[in-house]
């Protein structure tokens, strides 16, 4: 019987993780790990794993049966990045890989059938490609016939240390062994069951680094240092000055012994991480654990990190940190906050010359946009960049960024060809180092929300009415700061993320859009609620709004809520990711798909949301904010 049997026979949860019968999972439920206690086993020590060269160094209680230790590192194996953040994905290679005599060998020797349950190939996409090579691994499980061992065998194809990456451990081999205890006492109470214990093995090469001890102990606590360049902690004038660091030679004896010291405490460390992992992900599989916020639902995972990672390479040279002649400060793209330039050098080596490493958040949006837009539009002629995302579709209309902020993510998205419009209160800093196709892009303009909107439905229903474009002059919708057939933005649009959905019925068809919520407002107030339950409507996503959000009562989650039922009133149908982004609040709202079906339904979403606007107009309490210092 396979894994993808036991998986099939068990009951899998869409999230990958599997769980027994008997411990079904609840939506919500906190799961309590029993405390990781790894026993450090001295060399020799005679284990099931015990075999000719290889190094046992761990061992701990296992806390679920054989079938949840194979399936759970199945999961890691298809999905490395769990255990190593710089792991982008692994790609599952086709086919079954061929029969190794010295692995079924192992296993005979160990104890269990010779004849693998299951063998796979994967090869791992490393997240930065030009420091890290892909590495391919294959995967092999294995069971005794009375099922009191099971041993899964992870072989790098590398031929020494020297060439493996540098997120896998320097070794020849993984082992990790699940072996039953029947001694063990039932648990009392709620106590969680011992099903036995876990070992990790490793089988060296001859230059990979082993513990110079009889016993690999806890890895060593970091030491805090101070800066060489600081100066003493205390004003007094007594107080000697630490020396400046020595730069030990790369080829020195010193230099070699404490590299080798630093690979031996990384060995321990990863062989404590993986058995730690492991523990961890078999117990709650075991107990009903369910993951409930999912990724990639509405973009797929691979061409997401294939694409962000291209991005970044070719954005990487933009850096507005350079301080300007008429400036004296020196602007973060990333959080958009002004730093004295005399607190840090803008030439310090410490600070990032590539802006993926601060401007990651609006690279993932355009990666996740360009995607989108992909499979929303039809695909184009078009050589604009010299790029294959030259020929995806995207909007006819353009893009509308409102509220652009520093504009970088409007950017990025005319860099690669794609046109649009970025509107914000006031000019920053940096759009004078921007290109002129970008700078051309960016518009100052404080937008004043419900002028924008008829007086009347009959004004709606003729599209032409008294609105203020960017001139402030009389015009019709066409002309309008919403062109027809546009891509609505809000990307932390503040105040003006509420207004977004109502914005989209302008045109004379609505115009989908993606809204990344922060700020919490109404459209004349602050959102104040805690909790928020949608009145009933014929549409209601299955599940209701809270379905896939985090567990728990949190003002943000009530916003999301909030702003998915005021799409649902829009007609939009109901759709969220949760993006791949560095951010606390990265849930994306994207209406691309009408619930309405004709003319009257569309109306009748038009009257609500005119209805809104003139509650907003009678109270009078939406102001246009202003311009805040001096400079803009």
């Amino acid at each position: 019987m396979t894994l993808q049997d036991q998986l099939s026979a068990l009951d899998v949860g869409t999230s990958g993780t599997s769980y027994p019968p008997n411990a079904k999972p609840k939506p919500g439920r906190e799961i309590v790990h029993p405390k990781f206690q790894p026993a450090y086993l001295p060399r020799n020590t005679p284990t099931p794993l015990s075999a000719p060269g290889w190094v046992v160094p761990l061992s701990a209680p296992a806390y679920f049966p054989l079938d949840l230790f194979h399936l759970v590192l199945q999961e890691q194996s298809l999905h490395p990045e769990q255990n190593s953040s710089l792991i982008l994905r692994a790609q599952k290679l086709p086919g079954i890989p061929e029969t190794d005599a010295i692995d079924d060998a192992l296993a005979a020797h160990i104890g269990v059938n010779p004849a693998p349950i299951e063998r796979i190939r994967v090869r791992f996409v490393p997240r930065q490609a030009r420091r890290d090579t892909r590495l391919c691994q294959r995967n092999a499980a294995y069971s005794s016939d009375d099922g009191r061992l099971g041993l899964v065998l992870k072989t790098p194809e590398v031929s020494s240390a020297a060439e493996m990456p540098y997120y896998h451990p320097p070794v020849r081999q993984l082992a990790f062994l699940w072996e039953a205890d029947e001694s063990i006492e039932p648990p009392e109470g709620d106590e969680p069951r011992v099903y036995g214990r876990i070992y990790i093995g490793y089988l060296p090469f001859e230059d990979s680094p082993t513990p110079a001890g009889d016993v690999l102990g806890p890895p060593p606590k970091p030491r805090l240092r101070r800066s060489p360049l600081a100066g003493p902690l205390s004003p007094s004038a007594t107080d000697a000055v630490p020396p400046p660091a020595t730069v030990l030679e790369d080829d020195s004896p010193e230099a070699r012994a404490e590299a080798r010291v630093q690979a031996e405490n990384r060995l321990q460390r990863t062989c404590l991480h993986l058995l730690e992992k492991l523990h961890k992900h078999g117990h709650g599989s075991a107990y009903g654990y369910v993951k409930r916020v999912h990724h990639d639902v509405v973009v797929s995972r691979e061409p997401f990190q294939d694409l962000y990672q291209a991005l970044k390479e070719r954005h990487k040279q933009l850096d507005s940190r350079v301080p300007q002649p008429w400036s004296t400060k020196v602007e973060d793209v990333k959080r958009h906050v002004w730093k004295v330039s005399g607190a840090r050098s803008p030439d310090d080596r410490l600070l990032p010359h590539n802006i993926a490493a601060w401007g990651q958040q609006d690279i993932a949006i355009a990666a996740f946009l360009m995607l989108l837009w992909r499979d929303m539009y039809p695909a184009r002629e078009g050589s604009e960049t010299g790029m294959e995302w030259d020929k995806w579709g995207r909007p006819p209309g353009g893009f509308v960024d409102l509220g652009c902020g520093n504009g970088l993510l409007v950017h990025i998205l005319v860099s690669e060809g794609y046109s649009g419009k970025g509107y914000e209160l006031r000019q920053r800093r940096t759009w004078p180092q921007y290109p002129e196709a970008t700078q051309r892009a960016l518009v100052e303009l404080g937008i004043d929300m419900p002028s924008l909107f008829p007086a009347t439905m009959e004004e709606w229903d003729v599209g032409v009415w008294r609105g203020r474009d960017r001139k402030g002059a009389s015009v019709g919708v066409s002309e309008h700061v919403i062109p027809d057939e546009s891509f609505l933005l809000g990307n932390h649009a503040d105040e003006l993320t509420p207004w977004i959905p109502l914005l989209s019925l302008l045109p004379a068809k609505p115009v989908p859009f993606l809204s990344l919520p922060c700020c919490l407002h109404t459209l004349d107030g602050k959102f104040t609620s805690h909790e928020y339950k949608a009145p009933p409507h014929a549409h209601t996503p299955e599940g209701g709004f809270e379905d896939g959000l985090e567990a728990g009562a949190s003002r943000y989650k009530a916003y999301v809520m909030w702003l998915g039922w005021w799409g649902l009133q829009c007609g939009w149908k109901w759709e969220k990711e949760s993006l791949r982004i560095p951010s606390t609040r990265g849930w994306a709202i994207v209406a691309r798909a009408r619930w309405t079906t004709d003319a009257g339904e569309d109306r009748a979403c038009r009257q609500w949301a005119l209805d809104e606007v003139n509650g907003v107009r009678a109270r009078g309490e939406f102001k246009v904010r202003v311009k805040e210092g001096t400079e803009h």
